[in-house]
């Protein structure tokens, strides 16, 4: 039963890491005046097309893992 409850944790943080990087996503593209794409991605993700976040923080996180 632990185990399941083990599991059930890392999928819940999964699910917050993914809805968090969608929104950088979204925010990234709509910054960058890409609208059509961030609507397709919202749309797919279920992520609202009005968050906020800074414009390059996306960049920022990917250029930390190189």
């Amino acid at each position: 039963m632990e185990n399941n409850s083990i599991i059930s944790e890392q999928t819940v943080q999964d699910g917050k890491l993914y809805r968090h990087l969608n929104s950088l996503i979204v925010s990234h593209l709509r910054h960058n005046n890409l609208t059509q794409a961030a609507t397709a991605v919202a749309s797919a993700t279920m992520t609202p097309l009005n968050v906020e976040a800074p414009p390059n923080k996306l960049l920022d996180l990917v250029a930390k893992f190189q």
